[in-house]
């Protein structure tokens, strides 16, 4: 289940894999791959598991992993 201070890789229709770690407000670099836990794709991945859907990039990415 995603939480706080998780690494999670999202893989998209295309194929394509990214991953980012959920952190604090202050320690946010999407550009590194690190998003606030109050981002809206955070917020939407909280909760969730390997192989649900989320919201991501005007279309949707599936969970394919959580570390």
């Amino acid at each position: 289940t995603v939480r706080f201070g998780c690494s999670v890789e999202l893989q998209t229709g295309t194929g394509e894999r990214i991953r980012f770690t959920i952190v604090g407000e202050d320690e946010s670099n999407p550009g590194q791959g690190r998003i606030s836990y109050v981002s809206p794709l955070a917020a939407a991945m909280i909760g969730a598991a390997v192989g649900d859907e989320v919201e991501f990039r005007g279309g949707v990415a599936s969970i394919a992993s959580i570390d």
